[in-house]
């Protein structure tokens, strides 16, 4: 059997989009695909009615075309697929209703703009639903941003139950459909609006939340729903255990750690806030556990807080150093800023310091638009912003706490509005994830019970979680440093391998996992075939679904190489621990 992935996408439609003044939220898919770490072909919509294209292909995403888009002969050369062994999964497709084996209902409309929810859903028992909702918050249902298609099931079973804004059940939201030798997976909502309104938000244009200041707080579309669930996460594990059910390899989210597969990253960082003293003292505390960190360092009024020597210092610890950029201090709250006012920090710093900042940070989370300042940030030579607050406001500093404000805990790339072509942006976002977890300043209390949960769902789902200290705690709070040694103790305790860095590190592997190919792949009865390739130093983790079979070994270039088999998803999982470059990989089956 040989595995491609595949997604319909024509840029007509795009641009179409974009000249009605609308974002084009299917251009996320890319993003989706990316996190996922699969590595898909796009095809325009004349494939889906060629069966010579088609046959090229083990799955197949479609996104929300309207019947009228599809062209002649799809429907029937699309269900002969699928019968072959094809995997269709289509969001809010029309037109092949009859393939999917499901009917809207009704369309439940949002109350508002494009980022406003209009209904839950909730998975239900089924094999391909098995362990992708969080233990945390087992009630909490998951959530659609932008309309909904209350789905009935005719030829379908139903994956996950729809309710609207009043949690009354109005139908399915997601139902899977085997046929033949394959099978046709259906989403009544755009998968892809919803992970991409989630992550990146709302245009901060306002004070939503009242709190006086234009913060990523107010770019929020998770409403009241808990922040401590992963939602776009929850939702992209479910798409990307359906796709599973073929062994399509992936890029696993976290690279090796001593040359063997790993559970969860962690990576450490704090700013300054322009603090004497507490920068370096931080440094030298967490150099003296083992430890990385990142310190972003804060101009006040045309200085900072950290001298060049201290700089260095800082560097030879093995440590990052950034900028956080202030614009708080002298500007007339609720306000915006602007490209001048980036610009003009990033001189400051690099007149300082001598280089260009690559993870920065905003002073109190602030941010202004929707895109821009991804875009005059990159324009300074940074790579990636570490702002996106973990809870909402108030309180305006919601300290010993973790949340997915965001709705992920995995970094990704910006994209622009409709005005700008819905183009990705070469900047990361990396949400904040812990924030100041495990102590209370100026209390003897050791709250460690959250932050245990955290690190546990993060070794489950393999999560990069972004841990946040201030350098002035680390350095003056003894509750601080304990609540850091309990992260080591309890990490040595369950016997999770986590892999630790600071944010620019992490940005490296993010932009080489990103640029990570997989080619050739196929699989058999003896086993799992293909080519992989990434260029991350410490190398990368292939990630292969067994079907029915065990692994029995794996091979890089003919090589033995460091296996490791999991049971995740209600299946198991092989994963090859690789070199940096382009390696021919195999599994043979038990």
């Amino acid at each position: 059997m040989e595995l491609r992935i595949a997604y319909c996408y024509d840029d007509d439609l795009r641009q179409a989009a974009n000249r009605a003044g609308r974002n084009y939220w299917y251009r996320y898919i890319e993003e989706i695909l990316d996190r996922l770490g699969l590595t898909a072909e796009p095809v325009g919509r004349a494939v889906l009615a060629d069966p010579a294209g088609l046959a090229r292909f083990s799955a197949l995403i479609v996104g929300d075309l309207e019947a009228g888009q599809l062209p002649t002969g799809a429907a029937a050369a699309l269900r002969a697929w699928v019968e072959g062994g094809g995997l269709l999964i289509g969001f809010m497709t029309a037109g092949l209703e009859d393939l999917f084996g499901c009917r809207a209902r009704t369309r439940l409309r949002r109350p508002g703009d494009d980022f406003c929810q209009s209904a839950f859903f909730e998975l239900c028992e089924h094999p391909l639903t098995t362990d992708v909702h969080s233990p945390v918050c087992p009630e909490q249902r998951l959530i659609i941003l932008g309309d909904a298609l209350a789905l009935q099931p005719e030829a379908a079973e139903e994956l996950a139950r729809l309710y609207n804004l009043w949690g009354a059940e109005a139908g399915a939201a997601i139902t899977a459909r085997p046929l033949g030798q394959g099978a046709a997976y259906y989403f009544g909502f755009n998968l892809p609006q919803t992970i991409w309104a989630l992550q990146q938000g709302r245009p901060i244009d306002a004070d939503y939340d009242g709190d006086g200041y234009h913060r990523f707080s107010d770019a929020r579309t998770l409403g009241t729903n808990d922040p401590r669930v992963p939602y776009a996460d929850e939702i992209l594990f479910l798409l990307g255990n359906l796709l599973a059910t073929r062994p399509h390899p992936a890029l696993a989210p976290i690279p090796p750690l001593d040359g063997r597969p790993a559970d969860l990253l962690l990576y450490w960082g704090g700013d300054d806030e322009a603090t004497p003293g507490v920068a370096v003292a931080a440094s030298d505390w967490m150099k003296s556990r083992g430890l990385p960190y990142h310190v972003n360092l804060m101009p006040l009024r045309g200085k900072f807080g950290l001298s060049p020597a201290e700089f260095a210092h800082i560097e030879a610890n093995g440590h990052e150093c950034s900028l956080h950029y202030n614009f708080i201090d002298d500007f007339p709250h609720p306000c915006g800023f602007t490209r001048d006012d980036v610009a003009a920090q990033a001189q400051l710093y690099r007149e300082t310091f001598g280089k260009d900042p690559i993870t920065t940070v905003n002073h109190w989370c602030r941010w202004t638009g929707w895109h821009e300042p991804a875009v005059w940030m990159a324009a300074e030579g940074s790579k990636a912003d570490n702002s996106r607050i973990h809870r909402g406001s108030p309180p305006l500093n919601p300290i010993n706490t973790y949340g997915f404000s965001f709705g992920t805990s995995y970094p990704y790339w910006f994209y622009s509005d409709w005005r700008d072509g819905n183009r990705r942006l070469d900047f990361l976002e990396q949400p904040v994830v812990a924030y100041e977890m495990g102590y209370l300043p100026g209390s003897d209390e050791r709250p460690f019970a959250e932050m245990h949960t955290l690190l546990d769902l993060a070794a489950r789902y393999h999560l990069t979680v972004n841990w946040f200290h201030h350098p002035v705690y680390i350095a003056q709070e003894a509750s601080c440093r304990a609540a850091i040694d309990e992260v080591l103790r309890y990490l040595e305790e369950r016997h999770y391998r986590a892999v630790q860095c600071g944010p620019d590190e992490l940005w490296r592997w993010w932009s080489a996992r990103s640029r990570g190919r997989i080619t050739e792949a196929r699989a058999d009865e003896a086993g799992f075939a293909c080519r992989a390739a990434c260029d991350y130093p410490a190398g990368f983790t292939l990630r292969i679904p067994c079907g029915e079979h065990t692994p029995a070994d794996a091979r890089c270039d003919g090589a033995p190489a460091a296996l490791l088999i999991r049971r995740e998803f209600g299946r198991v999982w092989a994963e090859v621990a690789l070199p940096p470059g382009a390696h021919d990989v195999t599994v043979r089956w038990v």
